[in-house]
């Protein structure tokens, strides 16, 4: 099953706070099978077919994507795996390499407001103040994640496999909404993440502790 996304326009300014807000086509083994587009907030994604065939071919592929084996679907449902897990993601997928490419190629960085809105559901990772590098998509969200410890063990075996290899020296994952037990079970070095204000304050008062300073 063939699924492409073409003549995406971003309806924000390359490097807005509003990354995958988003029009395009939907070509569906080779033949234009729909529209697509996603709200400004990046939830929820909307596709729709141009005529009957198109209404056909949509069909075909989520019955496609639905029918993956169990254990091939999990796989596929990886950080940071191209291989997507319902149509949804498969163009949400091609959006995101098409807004990575225009991001790398101008150098535009990643501000506060923008990394506040997407963190949620996805990690992200580069050079803090430089450039925006990368993006992952994860399921279930981080609000989701941070609410069942069961989760936190096969998060940071996730992100220790897929993400941890592609770091450079000076990246690090720019999420603040990733528990610090995660990241650590992940095996990153403390310069090589980011947490919430509350947590750091945590991390300076185990630091004072260490040296005998009590606050």
């Amino acid at each position: 099953m063939k699924i492409e996304v073409k003549n995406i326009q971003i309806a924000g300014p390359t490097g807005a706070v509003r990354p995958l807000e988003f029009n395009a086509d939907l070509f569906i083994n080779g033949a234009l099978a729909g529209k697509c587009s996603e709200e400004w907030y990046g939830y929820p994604l909307h596709y729709s077919p141009v005529d009957k065939a198109g209404a056909e071919l949509i069909r075909q592929a989520e019955r496609y994507f639905k029918a993956l084996p169990k254990e091939e679907a999990t796989d596929r449902g990886k950080i940071g795996s191209l291989s997507p897990n319902s149509l949804a993601d498969a163009i949400l997928l091609q959006v995101l390499e098409y807004k990575r490419g225009q991001m790398k190629e101008t150098r535009i960085p990643a501000s506060e407001e923008w990394l506040n809105r997407y963190q949620n559901r996805h990690i992200i990772y580069g050079v803090p103040g430089m450039y925006f590098v990368n993006m992952d998509r994860i399921s279930p969200s981080f609000d989701a994640i941070r609410a069942n410890p069961l989760l936190h063990e096969p998060v940071a075996t996730a992100i220790r496999r897929d993400i941890l290899p592609k770091l450079g020296e000076w990246d690090m994952i720019l999420n603040t909404n990733i528990p610090a037990e995660i990241l650590q079970k992940a095996g990153l070095r403390p310069e090589q993440y980011r947490v919430s204000e509350a947590e750091e304050v945590k991390k300076d008062l185990k630091r004072s502790r260490r040296r005998g300073h009590w606050l």
